[in-house]
């Protein structure tokens, strides 16, 4: 967390990358909670990590009603707003124009 506070002390934009997984499945609202309140993320991914079958011949993923929750919480950006160039322009104004 630390360095996420020195890119928010820099105002340098940023977005977040989670996994989803057996761990943090069950608690989406949880997950998007804190991204959003503690971490101070506007922009959020989620991706599935694909885990073996299980002795009951199963997935984690067979089970979707625990994802479709993340459904309910629409993009805030558009795809591709954010970029390298975003990164640089902010570094360049927290340096006071000397980086170059």
């Amino acid at each position: 967390m630390r360095g996420l506070r020195l890119l928010q002390q820099y105002e340098v934009e940023y977005n977040v990358l989670s996994t989803v997984n057996r761990v943090n499945a069950d608690y989406p609202l949880e997950v998007y909670r804190f991204l959003r309140d503690e971490v101070g993320t506007t922009w959020m991914q989620f991706i599935p990590v694909v885990e073996r079958i299980n002795e009951d011949g199963l997935t984690l993923y067979q089970e979707a009603e625990q994802l479709q929750s993340f459904l309910g919480f629409p993009p805030r950006q558009e795809p591709a707003a954010f970029n390298l160039d975003n990164v640089m322009e902010k570094m360049n104004e927290a340096a006071g124009g000397g980086m170059h």
